[in-house]
């Protein structure tokens, strides 16, 4: 817009304004111009620049003027040059926008250029009022200016420069800083800013939440998260936050470790906006637990409180379940370093509650140990708390050593072996190896503390007598290795002890003054692992002439003569005092009942385990241990005459020597490729005749499965003999009836 000056009729001279100018200018000839040095002329243009002003007030008076009225000033700098005829009508009008009330402002109000400010953003109108607007810049109440107003008036109010980077205006300002960006919001916002809007309008953090959704990386370090305590803080970053989410259950948090958004944010659009812009998260559980909730218990004397303490135990277990492989082993390792356990000593079970750590000897709770340690003050054992095994995970247990530990444990030393800087066992022996607590036991014994002692040495015969060599050289080389060939300290413990009941229940006995038979009821007597474990305590081993007579075919009389003989001598004795008979009768071992024992047989072959090869360093078949001792066990039972004399299926002789007092055989496989491990498919063949028929077998086992399904001999036969060759020589494999009858039944199980 640019008018013409009009002196009754407009003239050529434009004014540069968006509005007319009429006054008795004095003309030129030709009237159209004016002479702008003519001082009549300079009166009246300032008259007319008055004017201009009054004519705005007006306008403001009668509700005329608004945003688009401003287009018609005289906005623009280099349009009116400082000696120009019309430069006082810019003048005029920018001094009175300056101080007076004359610029539209939000709401419907005017404000003058001292107090006006332009919002970088429109949304920032929305945000802050005038009262907050002057409190952020430490003044009175400031105000925006109206967002309808033109691009052109906003220019004039905030000014421009001749360049980016330039420092010349090219259209100076209103006024210095009148247009406010968010960065400069930003800058100026303070955590006291915020506590100040909290407390006059809760709801306007929300608004700024909303706000903050377009705009956040401008404000990412100002302190706008609001915290349960009161105070604000930034967000901070996702290593080193500033704050976090409120989690369901604040009970155990220190919020001087985790400080929590207040939980008047946790809805939306709040929440969503700290989780996803500020990437806040609730505190790490594991890291919660190990800086809140284990530091009360570090001096050991936090009070027991059985609810507190169910909770804390509840807690850890499910933030272990939850926990990746690395911060579930931070927690392990947190837990081991505090006395957390709540622990009574074993010796004393019924003592008050105190706190200790992991490490110390902590064992489960059983009747068995409680048993064991009663009555023991001096033990460094201890039971936790029921509430430990029932609120903790046996995860958690396992790897605090909870749920593993056993009693033994290594000795200082050994009353008669010294070892060098190198040692090594054979078969699992120590020769330090001891049981806590054993000394009190075997000094106060009891039936049923004996009886717990003698379990424990039927799994552990191999820990109370063995082998081991020690050397300053790790090479072991011969003249400087010292060899041990006894007892370990827990194995002279018990065979110096009285603590051995007898069935007669007149007292305790060493070992040696014992045989089996004595021992009361309840204890395992009957099996080979007891016969061993007597052996090695050296307890009386009795001599029954009985199946030597009857293999040997003795009168009475003659074993009434023997029996005087052998009398306190061992078997071994007994048996030596006999040349090898090689012509010894055969064992025999009808089946009674077929129909019963083939059922029992379709169930074992059903739950047979697979001997299907796995890759390890080598290739391995599992189950294979447990199936070859179930087999030697099931073999002697079968071939072994009255009393321990082992015979030989194949060459039919007794087995050539003994290991720990007992023939020793081979429990060879004898046929291949059945899918599944039978302890019944094995033979009981002295070394010799194993090796052959390893090795030299020429029946195939087709031809050897076919002649044991085939044979004509009935169920209840006492024994079958299956024809074989090996190294050219045919050999007749002889078979208890039981053991035909078992292979059989499971050979053409696995047919089907």
């Amino acid at each position: 817009i640019n008018t013409e000056l009009v002196v009754f009729f407009p003239t050529k001279v434009r004014t540069g304004l968006g509005f007319l100018i009429h006054g008795p200018f004095t003309t030129k000839v030709t009237r159209e111009s004016v002479d702008e040095d003519e001082p009549r002329n300079r009166e009246l243009i300032e008259a007319a620049a008055q004017l201009s002003v009054d004519s705005l007030e007006k306008l403001k008076e009668l509700n005329r003027l608004n945003p688009q009225s401003f287009d018609a000033l005289p906005l623009k700098r280099s349009d009116f040059p400082k000696e120009s005829f019309f430069c006082p009508v810019y003048k005029a009008v920018r001094d009175a926008l300056k101080d007076k009330p004359l610029i539209p402002a939000v709401g419907g109000n005017f404000v003058s250029g001292r107090d006006a400010r332009l919002a970088g953003t429109n949304k920032l109108t929305e945000l802050l009022s005038s009262e907050q607007l002057g409190r952020l810049f430490e003044q009175g109440p400031l105000f925006w200016v109206d967002p309808a107003v033109s691009d052109e008036f906003r220019t004039y109010l905030a000014g421009k420069k001749l360049s980016q980077y330039s420092p010349v205006w090219e259209q100076e300002p209103l006024r210095d800083g009148v247009r406010v960006e968010t960065a400069v919001v930003a800058k100026r916002m303070t955590a006291a800013f915020f506590g100040e809007q909290h407390g006059s309008d809760p709801l306007w953090l929300l608004k700024f939440y909303e706000f903050l959704a377009d705009h956040y990386e401008t404000f990412r370090d100002v302190p706008f998260v609001r915290l349960e305590s009161g105070g604000y803080v930034a967000p901070g970053t996702p290593e080193k936050p500033g704050a976090y989410l409120r989690p369901a259950d604040t009970s155990q948090i220190d919020q001087h470790i985790f400080p929590l958004v207040c939980e008047s944010l946790m809805v939306e659009p709040a929440v969503k906006l700290l989780r996803e812009k500020a990437k806040l998260i609730e505190p790490d559980k594991i890291e919660a637990i190990i800086k809140c909730l284990l530091p009360k218990y570090e001096t050991g004397k936090f009070a027991f409180d059985p609810q507190s303490y169910f909770a804390d135990l509840q807690e850890i277990t499910n933030a272990h379940k939850d926990a990746l492989p690395t911060a579930s082993a931070r927690l392990i390792a947190a837990l081991k370093k505090v006395p957390i356990i709540a622990s009574v000593p074993a010796g004393s079970p019924d003592s008050p509650v105190i706190w200790a750590k992991s490490g110390d000897a902590h064992f489960e709770r059983t009747d068995a140990l409680v048993l064991w340690f009663d009555g023991n003050p001096s033990v460094d054992a201890w039971f936790p708390h029921s509430l430990v095994p029932e609120n903790l995970s046996s995860q958690i247990r396992f790897a605090l050593g909870l749920a593993s530990r056993t009693l033994e444990f290594q000795a200082n030393s050994h009353p008669s072996w010294r070892r060098s800087s190198y040692h090594h066992s054979e078969r699992g022996f120590d020769a330090m190896s001891t049981l806590l607590g054993l000394e009190h036991s075997l000094a106060n014994p009891t039936p049923q503390r004996a009886q717990l002692l003698w379990n424990w040495m039927l799994e552990n015969t191999g820990k109370l007598k063995g082998k081991e060599r020690t050397s300053p050289n790790a090479q072991y080389p011969a003249h400087n290795t010292r060899h041990f060939d006894g007892f370990s300290v827990a194995g002279l413990l018990i065979t110096n002890g009285k603590w051995l009941p007898n069935i007669t229940g007149d007292g305790c006995h060493l070992p040696h003054q014992l045989e089996l038979v004595d021992l009361p009821d309840g204890f395992e007597k009957d099996t080979s692992r007891a016969e061993t474990l007597a052996r090695v305590l050296g307890m009386k081993q009795p001599v029954d002439l009985t199946p030597i007579a009857k293999a040997l075919g003795w009168t009475p009389a003659q074993v009434s003569e023997l029996t005087q003989r052998f009398a306190g001598r061992s078997f071994g004795d007994v048996m030596s005092s006999f040349e090898d008979d090689d012509d010894l009768n055969l064992p025999e071992q009808p089946v009674t009942n077929p129909a019963l024992r083939q059922e029992r047989l379709r169930e074992h072959h059903e739950n047979a385990p697979s001997n299907e090869s796995v890759l390890r360093e080598r290739s391995i078949q599992p189950n294979l241990s447990e199936e070859k001792a179930l087999a030697r066990a099931y073999l002697r039972s079968c071939y072994k005459r009255d009393g321990d004399v082992m015979v030989c299926q194949c060459c039919h002789h007794k087995m050539p020597f003994q290991v720990q007092e007992l023939d020793y055989f081979e429990a060879i496989q004898c046929l291949r490729g059945l899918g599944k491990h039978f302890y019944e498919n094995r033979l009981a063949l002295c070394p010799n005749c194993a090796a052959k028929y390893q090795h030299t077998r020429q029946t195939t086992d087709a031809e050897l499965r076919s002649l044991i399904i085939s044979h004509q001999a009935p169920d209840t036969a006492g024994s079958v003999e299956i024809p074989v060759i090996l190294a050219g020589t045919e050999w007749n494999l002889h078979f208890v009836g039981k053991h035909w009858f078992d292979l059989k039944t499971l050979l053409v199980q696995s047919s089907e």
